[in-house]
């Protein structure tokens, strides 16, 4: 995910806040590995070699990261969808 530059540095907060909720259930160290890397990726580095070490570490900590998104997305997948719950919450007021 590479979000678009926004006035005041709001993508910055925009992305810590998601990473903030996404990273909650992963251990430490994987947390930590996505969002240097997605931080690296979104904000740039000035080196090569701080690249190689930022794809280093998430690639090390693949097997976690690819056990939470499976969990991240059956959760979503659980989740009533947006337009349901919107009608829902009108028919509420009614």
């Amino acid at each position: 995910w590479h979000i678009y530059p926004q006035q005041e540095e709001a993508h910055r907060l925009k992305l810590d806040a998601f990473l903030d909720t996404y990273c909650l259930d992963l251990p430490e160290t994987a947390a930590e590995s996505l969002r240097r890397f997605w931080h690296a990726w979104n904000f740039g580095l000035t080196t090569a070699t701080q690249w190689e070490a930022h794809w280093r570490n998430f690639a090390e900590q693949l097997h976690p990261l690819r056990t939470h998104a499976a969990l991240w997305s059956k959760k979503l997948a659980e989740q009533e969808d947006l337009s349901t719950a919107l009608v829902r919450f009108c028919h509420s007021k009614i």
